[in-house]
């Protein structure tokens, strides 16, 4: 997977944000327009044999019980970690926790909430179809030292969670999410200006204590207000109605077919003058590729998400000339945190277009042929 006539798969931080399904979706449909052939004639478990295969390229190299061995001893620890996130987390989380393209870590209502469990799942197993990695490859000591830096943000001891209501009935619950929810977190929670709720990952890690936690009293220092009445969010919902919306979240959790976000949340105009100025050396003045891979291909943008926009953006593509192009790192373009949604909001735009995309000339075959 190092690459050749093809792009390079073995890239950790590409495997680090391409889920399983944008990996399976590459293999069926190809990419049109390119050397990349669609396996359409492949049966699901062929398919799903190729995924596990590049899977074994970024094994897991951490455990929790080994990291909460290491965090029983902390000191040091988050010295190590600190420079640990700033190479890898600042871009996306900003420093010290304080959010960008990714959420804000150093709210109390994530740190004094959640326990070390839920931090290790969120590292090493990412958001799939968001624009957090799964860093599988961080060993025991790196996963330890990032959670004990994150730790270090908030000093006071966890709160103690008020136990959820029953789960209710998961159909009324989509009335109320719906009605409260959806204007941020998007229809079927696919994401939206909120972060992407239908996440088997995500809703697997946090009770249901968690979850009420979150939705009654919300995240102090973010757009999430709680919905209680007593907190006087944009809706009022009683206790009932919130373990309603729970069992609809449960439910969410269980349908792994649900649509990605890939609606355009930033401003097209300010997206393209900074695509033309960052990116199109390398992939075209209209994504029609060069000596980078081409972007206005529809099948691509139908498998890829805004998530995995942003991050490529964000992290790059290690091993391969494609660096970070967001500030605080060292890529060449250096987009601003806040533009990268521009950006995406402009190459959606490629989706809409009626006119035939221009296709980049496939070299290999270009010169056999001539």
């Amino acid at each position: 997977g190092e690459g050749g006539i093809g792009n390079a798969l073995n890239s950790p931080t590409f495997l680090a944000i391409a889920s399983d399904r944008f990996l399976a979706e590459t293999i069926i449909q190809g990419r049109p327009g390119t050397a990349m052939a669609g396996w359409k004639y492949l049966s699901a478990q062929s398919v799903s044999d190729i995924v596990a295969y590049m899977r074994t390229w970024q094994p897991v190299s951490s455990s929790y019980q080994s990291v909460q061995r290491k965090l029983q001893n902390p000191r040091g620890l988050a010295r190590v970690g600190r420079s640990l996130y700033e190479g890898k987390c600042t871009v996306c989380h900003g420093a010290e926790g304080g959010g960008g393209i990714g959420l804000q870590l150093n709210t109390p209502d994530l740190l004094r909430v959640v326990d070390d469990r839920y931090l290790y799942r969120a590292i090493t197993e990412g958001r799939p179809n968001t624009a957090m990695p799964a860093w599988r490859h961080l060993s025991s000591d790196e996963v330890a030292a990032l959670i004990a830096y994150m730790r270090s943000f908030e000093k006071r001891a966890q709160v103690k969670l008020a136990t959820a209501p029953p789960r209710g009935d998961f159909t009324v619950g989509e009335v109320h999410y719906k009605t409260s929810c959806q204007s941020c977190h998007g229809e079927k929670g696919i994401g939206g200006v909120g972060p992407r709720l239908a996440n088997s990952v995500l809703l697997s890690s946090a009770s249901d204590d968690v979850l009420y936690h979150w939705i009654s009293q919300g995240r102090s220092g973010t757009a999430m207000k709680g919905f209680l009445k007593a907190y006087q969010g944009p809706t009022g919902l009683a206790r009932e109605q919130i373990g309603d919306v729970i069992a609809y979240l449960r439910h969410l959790g269980t349908r792994e077919s649900l649509p990605l976000l890939r609606l355009g949340m930033g401003d097209v105009a300010v997206g393209e003058d900074v695509f033309r100025g960052s990116c199109s050396s390398c992939h075209g003045v209209d994504g029609e590729g060069a000596s980078g891979p081409q972007l206005n291909n529809a099948t691509f943008l139908l498998s890829a998400s805004n998530g995995f926009l942003a991050a490529t953006m964000a992290l790059g593509r290690t091993g391969t000339p494609m660096q970070s192009m967001v500030h605080g790192q060292e890529g060449l373009g250096q987009i601003a945190p806040d533009r990268v949604a521009d950006v995406i909001a402009f190459m959606r735009t490629w989706e809409l277009r009626d006119a035939p995309r221009k296709q980049r000339a496939v070299v290999e075959l270009t010169a056999s042929a001539s």
